[in-house]
């Protein structure tokens, strides 16, 4: 659809596109064309996957995923371990220990209602973000944007191993459920 709708607009879009800035279509023509037809040859023909570097990364994303985990306890509840992927153990260090309340929660809006939300308190990206914004101005309280910006780094890595590195690895070995098969 995107493209059929961008072939209905094309003679809008070039006129729009030289006036934004003359190199743009230079751009278009000479690296976005030539790069589509490059990635469409790759795609169809597929690409070689070394496990072995599969390998060692997921090894070394094990590592770091361990090592952040284990940074991120001295925030965790006496006698229990602090998962950073738990979004309720997350809610409650920012509540009790940080001291967000429902109404300073980020995804508020004026007059102190929600956005409409599966949950009342969002750990999203988004969400970190801003409480890490609003956190690092304050001098007394960027350990607690540090404490965040280590989460987010934990479920990027998190994600990078379990959907790239573990999912081409049950790829190859044939073990992804007929769902999801690449």
């Amino acid at each position: 659809l995107d493209c059929r709708v961008t072939a209905l607009l094309w003679r809008d879009l070039v006129p729009e596109a030289d006036e934004e800035s003359k190199d743009l279509m230079w751009v278009h023509d000479q690296i976005l064309m030539p790069a589509t037809w490059t990635l469409t040859e790759a795609e169809l023909a597929g690409i070689p996957v070394d496990k072995a570097v599969l390998l060692t990364d997921q090894a070394h994303l094990r590592r770091r995923l361990e090592r952040r985990t284990r940074a991120l306890q001295p925030w965790a509840t006496p006698g229990k371990a602090f998962q950073p992927g738990s979004p309720a153990q997350l809610v409650k260090i920012i509540k009790e220990q940080f001291g967000v309340d429902e109404r300073h929660w980020p995804g508020r809006v004026a007059g102190g209602r929600a956005q409409r939300r599966k949950t009342k308190t969002p750990t999203g990206e988004a969400e970190l973000e801003q409480l890490i914004t609003r956190f690092a101005q304050v001098p007394s309280r960027r350990k607690d944007a540090r404490f965040l910006m280590s989460v987010l780094a934990f479920r990027q890595d998190s994600k990078h191993l379990s959907t790239y590195v573990d999912g081409w690895l049950q790829a190859q070995a044939g073990t992804l459920p007929q769902a999801l098969a690449l």
